[in-house]
């Protein structure tokens, strides 16, 4: 109750993702939000989303879907009051007024870009740990790389997990450079 207490008024919501949890999240701010904008990186709200959930989302007066799109920038003195997205085809940029900035865009990790040089599992995420010759447990298959937070396999895919995990790599990165002789 507390989240939709925080959004009530005159607040203006955007969610960034087109999968169901962020179709569900928009629909629960459109109920005391002014606005909601919805961001998805592709052109069909149905594609990742029920069917039924995105014709909700169509007709909801309150909700802005921005299709091909991505949140490029968020901008704000002390809080923040706007969320720029970028039309991915065309790389116009947008800016929504915003109050609130919901990240929903799944679990699927986007690391193809380091398979060879770092283990990576059949799912895509990092692998890490001791067993892979590493001296750590953020340490990957190549010396000196390290992996945390959701991206890493195993990891139990929480905000507060991947802080903790953070705290921990800076030390090791350091480790890392004292023992390679750049510090």
């Amino acid at each position: 109750m507390s989240s939709r207490r925080g959004c009530a008024g005159r607040t203006r919501s955007s969610s960034s993702g087109g999968g169901n949890s962020a179709g569900q999240a928009a629909m629960f701010l459109a109920r005391t939000a002014t606005d909601v904008n919805v961001v998805i990186r592709h052109d069909d709200l149905s594609r990742d989303m029920s069917r039924y959930l995105a014709e909700r989302i169509r007709a909801a007066l309150r909700v802005h879907v921005w299709n091909n799109c991505e949140v490029c920038e968020l901008r704000g003195d002390e809080r923040l009051e706007e969320v720029v997205v970028r039309n991915v085809r065309t790389d116009e940029r947008r800016s929504l007024r915003a109050t609130a900035l919901f990240v929903l865009i799944g679990s699927e990790p986007h690391t193809r870009w380091l398979e060879g040089p770092v283990e990576l599992d059949e799912r895509g995420f990092i692998m890490t740990g001791v067993g892979l010759g590493g001296a750590a447990m953020f340490q990957t298959s190549t010396d000196g790389v390290f992996a945390i937070g959701d991206v890493r396999s195993g990891s139990v895919k929480r905000v507060a997990s991947a802080v903790g995990d953070g705290a921990v790599a800076v030390r090791l990165v350091y480790e890392h450079l004292v023992r390679a002789g750049r510090r």
